[in-house]
């Protein structure tokens, strides 16, 4: 007898390739494997690939839009930078994530962002927001890509991970860049006191 109420039979997941994760910092290192990312979670990202490029223009717009309604970043962003200049930046930081592969040339350009958005003095919180925003527009990417509920789940879960590294990273670099130009102001006001001792003497 025909059973008029079975569900639908998931379609078959797709096949995924294998990423390389290859970093040779052990700090580095330890954060992946203690965040759970995976050469099989960069295979699973990486598989994505053309639905997440073609989501990344919207993404962008809708981040900065939202730049645009807070008046102390978007001063920032008119002072060192333009939208138009940042599109391209912030596409190839964003695809890197698509390559199935994590090196040191993947940590070195997360680190080098950190460095810059610590140079400019743009709060992290800000940083950490166009995360959200990030994952919102690569899930909707993902749906509308034809996902079954399973590779929608499986994609989650990979870049969830991967995003998190990625946060860990940049965050790192932008705090010791901090913390390295307060110990130089404080070097240079020791300096400055003791030539003042010496000057008083």
């Amino acid at each position: 007898m025909l059973n008029l109420f079975a569900r639908k039979a998931e379609p078959t997941e797709r096949t995924y390739p294998v990423g390389r994760l290859s970093v040779s910092d052990p700090d580095v290192r330890k954060r992946f494997e203690f965040l759970q990312v995976s050469p099989t979670d960069l295979g699973v990202i990486q598989a994505w690939e053309p639905q997440c490029k073609a989501a990344c223009d919207a993404m962008i717009d809708d981040f900065y839009g939202h730049i645009a309604k807070t008046r102390d970043v978007q001063a920032i962003i008119e002072k060192h930078t333009s939208v138009e200049r940042q599109r391209p930046l912030v596409t190839r930081y964003l695809l890197a994530m698509f390559t199935g592969t994590v090196d040191d040339q993947y940590v070195a350009y997360r680190r080098h962002v950190g460095a810059v958005h610590e140079r400019i003095d743009l709060d992290s919180n800000w940083y950490v927001a166009m995360y959200e925003v990030i994952r919102e527009h690569m899930l909707q990417a993902v749906e509308r890509g034809g996902a079954s509920i399973a590779e929608y789940r499986r994609f989650q879960r990979a870049f969830d991970r991967l995003l998190q590294a990625d946060i860990a990273i940049v965050i790192t670099a932008l705090t010791n860049a901090r913390q390295e130009r307060v110990e130089q102001l404080l070097k240079g006001e020791a300096m400055r006191f003791l030539d003042e001792i010496s000057a008083a003497l």
